[in-house]
């Protein structure tokens, strides 16, 4: 699974299933200059994972950064009706202007009480219902939000662990995303070039792309990776596809 990136302002969540199915975690924000400088700062979100919705501060309002696809619930989740760009202001009657508050009311449920959301969408107050899910039924997950900003192309392989760009012809390892993942105890550094992948060279990121959505989950990728005026290879299986979601603003058409 990939995802094609056209921001410079990165916002990476990572977590792990703990015994509530929402939780908050640490924020890490990447701020690009365009030229290769770049400044950090962090800060805390919430994830409410029987939607896939991530909600922080944004501009003194907690709003919804991003909401998983309706198709891609489960069934019982699948008609709530929250919607990126929400503003949360209420939950479960009481008013909530920041993360910890929001987390408190949620983990002061039991499995199956009702969590009750209210949101202000564009100039309307809606009431947004569900039912606390079971934390088991909640796979481990990883998100990665994309927020803003102007870039070049990047595409993300969240399984893989990698961030992938396109410098001048070559396919570059941008980044090593965070987590378990295919390629943490190999020899891949964020810098490396893509020569190859099992035997093929690629022209161009998309290319790259679409051959690697071919190759089955559990069969071998090989990569003939360049670093400096070396090469070297290493070898992985594809793993499964592994959820990431994110949210762009700010794109110029």
């Amino acid at each position: 699974m990939k995802l094609s990136i056209m921001s410079l302002l990165l916002l990476s969540l990572v977590f792990s299933v703990r015994q509530t199915s929402a939780q908050t975690f640490q924020t890490k924000t990447i701020h690009g200059d365009g030229k290769g400088s770049f400044t950090t700062k962090t800060g805390e979100a919430f994830l409410l994972k029987e939607l896939g919705a991530a909600i922080a501060p944004d501009n003194g309002a907690l709003k919804v950064l991003n909401v998983m696809p309706q198709a891609q619930r489960k069934s019982a989740y699948k008609e709530v009706d929250l919607q990126q760009d929400d503003v949360v202001v209420m939950a479960n009657g009481k008013r909530v202007a920041g993360i910890k508050e929001l987390q408190s009311v949620y983990d002061s449920l039991k499995v199956g009480e009702e969590f009750k959301l209210g949101v202000r969408r564009n100039d309307e107050m809606r009431l947004v219902t569900m039912e606390k899910g079971d934390p088991k039924d909640f796979p481990k997950l990883q998100m990665k939000i994309v927020r803003g900003g102007e870039g070049g192309d990047m595409e993300m392989f969240p399984a893989v662990g990698v961030a992938m760009k396109m410098k001048g012809k070559d396919i570059v390892i941008a980044e090593l995303l965070p987590g378990e993942t295919a390629v943490q105890k190999l020899d891949v550094k964020a810098g490396d070039v893509v020569v190859s992948m099992n035997g093929k060279a690629f022209k161009s990121l998309s290319e790259y792309s679409e051959a690697f959505d071919n190759i089955a989950p559990g069969k071998s990728v090989a990569w003939v990776l360049r670093r400096g005026d070396k090469q070297h290879s290493v070898t992985f299986d594809r793993p499964q596809p592994r959820m990431m979601m994110m949210k762009q603003e700010g794109r110029k058409q």
